[in-house]
């Protein structure tokens, strides 16, 4: 005996099957749908096969995808959040006394914050499985965090 791998099922078969699903659909109380019994051997095969190596790849191609998109939004709100710290800094010139300090140290925890985010960021993107996870997760923490200390900035200054 070979064991070699079912072949695709004929069209014919693949439509047979089809239309004694359809028309039980269409038919209520008419014959009940297809059951594996009643599907030619070759449709099931070809429908159940699964190649293992592919279906990692594939995995593996669906995680890739969504670190990149998480480190490309993660990079443009940081873009954004860095363009709002310019922004209250440029404010803080002209400021004077005990709110110039304020200000001062106010900027030092934005800068600290915007460096711990975009740390966690770097290790994002050479972090993988759950670690990736954990990464992630602290990466956002980090990134509202700042959100917020620029939004508290904002309406101090």
């Amino acid at each position: 005996m070979s064991s070699s791998k079912p072949t695709p099922p004929s069209s014919q078969a693949f439509n047979d099957v089809l239309a004694k699903m359809m028309q039980a659909e269409v038919n209520e109380g008419g014959p009940p749908p297809a059951t594996p019994c009643d599907t030619p051997v070759e449709v099931i095969s070809h429908i159940h096969m699964t190649d293992p190596a592919e279906s990692v790849a594939g995995t593996e191609d669906l995680v890739r995808k969504a670190k990149q998109e998480f480190e490309k939004m993660l990079t443009q709100h940081l873009d954004r959040l860095r363009d709002e710290i310019c922004r209250a800094r440029a404010k803080g010139v002209t400021l004077e006394g005990a709110t110039k300090a304020k200000w001062v140290a106010t900027m030092a925890d934005l800068d600290a914050k915007q460096k711990a985010v975009r740390e966690k960021l770097g290790a994002a993107t050479t972090t993988s499985g759950k670690a990736w996870e954990h990464v992630r997760d602290g990466a956002m923490r980090a990134w509202k965090d700042l959100e917020n200390a620029i939004r508290e900035a904002r309406s101090e200054f």
